[in-house]
């Protein structure tokens, strides 16, 4: 029997719009044992007492305050009709959500009313990105631990993740799923000139201070250049000698492979702030999961509390450096890469055929023990 999803979350199934987006969009095309649907994001939503409440706030210049109980406000104007909730039981054997946003609260109802089991994917600690003053978390985070306690099967993106979401009965680590199209790249060719450095990602928020540190400590050195691609590059300040540092857009296809393919090492950065502690201590960049399956030596730049570092760990194939000195850290790169070999093997663990059937295997077996959601 062919297994039916229902997606309702904030993030929508997209090609092309953030990560997230990106990883629901492949394992929506990946899915072999069904279909993955979408449902409208605003079902079961009707604006009521909570928008007028977090209106209210806002008027009376108390928005800290309203982002604070925003979902508390939200799930007040939660009401599906008879009719809504029958369409739901029709077309779906189970519905699934991403922890990200505030519709999971309306997944989380509807799965329930409906005695569907509910599927949730965690790729952030979002009460951390919900803008909510720091005091005032453990009222967001009390509303999302009971989401993963009413869900029959959790994917979090790491085992840090994992941890911090705490024990449940049916938790599955699921990193983000790679792009299936691309390759491993060819054995790096021998070649004169500076090294070159790729960076393939969001270019903004967090990963923002140390990518212009980089940026600089390249431009200051003869013996790199660095491409970036991927959105948020505006933000980034270049320098006068653009030779040294090449910026492009959102890169897919053959354009990506082959930014891929030149490179003689792959950088990643994050960030050294306590405030980002807990997201780089749960959150798995997904684009260094497109790393692990390119065959290229791997550069990660950050704290060793971030499960990219933990990762790195014992991988001969991976530099791993912990300082925030930008100058010993291309000093190690410069001593380090020229001891690469031209390939390195791909991460068998985070190919997109393992992380998709992973996926489907850990569904296929929470629907045929149906299992009730939990309470």
């Amino acid at each position: 029997m062919l297994i039916r999803l229902l997606y309702l979350g904030a993030v929508p199934i997209s090609p092309d719009q953030s990560g997230g987006s990106v990883v629901l969009w492949r394992h929506q095309q990946l899915f072999s044992g069904g279909a993955i649907s979408s449902a409208d994001p605003g079902l079961g939503f009707r604006a009521g007492l909570g928008l007028a409440l977090w209106n209210g706030l806002r008027r009376l210049r108390l928005g800290r305050l309203a982002l604070i109980f925003h979902p508390r406000l939200r799930q007040l104007d939660l009401n599906f009709s008879p009719a809504e909730l029958a369409s739901l039981g029709n077309q779906a054997d189970a519905i699934l959500t991403v922890a990200h946003g505030l519709t999971w609260l309306q997944a989380m109802v509807a799965a329930r009313a409906c005695g569907l089991p509910l599927i949730t994917v965690v790729h952030d600690w979002y009460p951390d990105a919900s803008g909510c003053p720091h005091w005032g978390l453990w009222i967001w985070d009390q509303s999302f631990r009971r989401l993963m306690r009413r869900s029959a099967l959790i994917f979090a993106v790491s085992d840090g993740m994992a941890k911090q979401i705490g024990p449940h009965p049916n938790l599955h680590v699921l990193p983000p799923i790679p792009d299936p199209a691309l390759k491993p790249c060819p054995p790096r060719r021998l070649h004169r000139g500076p090294w070159r450095l790729y960076y393939s990602g969001l270019c903004g928020g967090l990963y923002r201070p140390l990518l212009q540190q980089l940026i600089e400590a390249v431009a200051a050195d003869p013996r790199f250049v660095l491409h970036i691609s991927g959105p948020g590059y505006q933000e980034l300040l270049l320098p006068d000698a653009l030779g040294c540092v090449r910026c492009s857009g959102f890169l897919h296809g053959d354009a990506w492979q082959q930014a891929f393919d030149e490179a003689d090492a792959l950088v990643l950065v994050l960030s050294f702030e306590r405030r980002h502690r807990r997201h780089l201590a749960t959150h798995f960049p997904s684009k260094l999961v497109e790393y692990a399956n390119r065959g290229r030596p791997i550069v990660i730049w950050g704290p060793s509390w971030s499960t990219a570092v933990q990762w790195g760990q014992g991988k001969p194939q991976v530099l791993i450096h912990t300082s925030t000195s930008r100058t010993c850290l291309i000093e190690a790169i410069c001593g380090w890469l020229p001891e690469q070999p031209a390939s390195t093997f791909p991460d068998k663990a985070l190919s997109a055929n393992q992380l998709r059937w992973q996926f489907e295997l850990a569904v296929a077996q929470l629907l045929k023990h149906n299992n009730p959601p939990l309470t």
